[in-house]
């Protein structure tokens, strides 16, 4: 892409057009492409394994996640989603482990200074949904141009654009995670072991 989109349709179109990685078979080399920059924007999408849903609505949800990609590259953008650590607030993986913690073990999550303990069962709970995040499936838009606050500016509007149309389970601000659902690939909910 040489340019920030001005047209959203033609931004819609290209992320449903771009290449879809399944998770388990992404390498840093999928981020090399010399002609491009390595900036730009990311969304994680359903696989065939696990699927999130509005449980108020009982609408599946196929776009899990949007970000963009400014003030990092891609690749260190993307990489921070995996991270099983409980400190880790702002990751996919932390999000869904949140999603698919019993009950008695949600208020972990929002500890703000949590003992020992408490981020040892975060972090269990966090490897149980490694599956999960390992069967979605990312796609990716790299901007051109070197990163400068115009892109900058522009990627993050174009990130915003996206996040309206897909609205996406974990990032959209109109949705609150605790409304959702992670279901397999035979409807059953997933909850987490860990007690």
């Amino acid at each position: 892409m040489t340019e920030p989109f001005s047209q959203s349709t033609a931004l819609i179109n290209c992320l449903n057009r771009a290449q879809s990685i399944p998770v388990s078979q992404l390498r840093f080399a999928d981020f090399v492409q010399p002609a491009l920059g390595c900036h730009g924007i990311y969304a994680f999408f359903a696989g065939d394994d696990y699927q999130v849903t509005d449980e108020r609505t009982g609408e599946r949800i196929d776009c899990w996640y949007i970000g963009s990609a400014t003030s990092k590259a891609m690749v260190e953008c993307v990489a921070s989603h995996f991270v099983p650590c409980s400190q880790c607030r702002d990751s996919l993986l932390r999000q869904i482990a949140y999603t698919v913690a019993r009950p008695e073990n949600k208020q972990l999550f929002s500890e703000e200074n949590p003992t020992v303990e408490q981020k040892v069962r975060i972090e269990e709970i966090m490897e149980q949904c490694l599956p999960v995040m390992q069967s979605l499936r990312l796609r990716y838009i790299l901007y051109e141009e070197s990163v400068n606050e115009d892109l900058s500016d522009a990627i993050r509007a174009d990130e915003q654009t996206l996040t309206n149309h897909f609205q996406p389970a974990f990032n959209n601000p109109k949705r609150n995670s605790c409304e959702l659902e992670i279901c397999d690939d035979r409807d059953r909910t997933l909850l987490t072991n860990t007690k």
